[in-house]
């Protein structure tokens, strides 16, 4: 690969890898292949002058990684990658104790839900984009969004609860 795709790399491949964590739950060997094969794959259509913005098309193909992996997983009938990589619990919090409650609320969302919620809010995309990336309805996408959002407030203690 050219320098040029390398310096598109190194610009996005943290973000991309921190957002699909979220979306592979927890799951960080999956997150890194993932952002892997999706830079392998956005290549040869950013070599060709086809990709217009470069950075939201390795987000929405790197989720659509995650979800192309977790699939593959689930038809194997087998747990996901377990190679000592993947370290339950990490996620974008700062804080030790927030990462670990970060990732189980994330834990008790389905994939689909986790997914909607990256792209919409982790890369920022609107919801037709998020309908359009991950081939569902736009109604869909806003039910998974409301549903997650809801669970996860909901699963959040509130300041009360904190002082009691």
């Amino acid at each position: 690969m050219d320098e040029t795709y390398a310096a598109v790399f190194r610009e996005h491949q943290h973000r991309l890898v921190r957002g699909c964590l979220l979306a592979a739950g927890g799951d960080l060997g999956l997150a890194e292949d993932a952002v892997v094969e999706a830079f392998l794959r956005v290549y040869p259509h950013w070599r060709r002058g086809r990709v217009d913005d470069v950075a939201r098309y390795l987000q929405t193909t790197a989720v659509h990684e995650v979800r192309r992996l977790q699939a593959r997983a689930a038809r194997a009938d087998r747990p996901l990658a377990d190679d000592g990589a993947s370290t339950p619990g990490r996620s974008l919090a700062d804080d030790a104790g927030d990462r670990a409650v970060v990732a189980e609320l994330l834990q008790g969302l389905s994939a689909d839900e986790r997914h909607v919620l990256v792209l919409r809010f982790w890369f920022d995309l609107r919801e037709v984009d998020v309908a359009e990336a991950l081939g569902l309805p736009l109604g869909t996408v806003k039910s998974h969004a409301h549903r997650a959002l809801r669970r996860l407030r909901d699963a959040v203690p509130t300041r009360g609860d904190l002082d009691a």
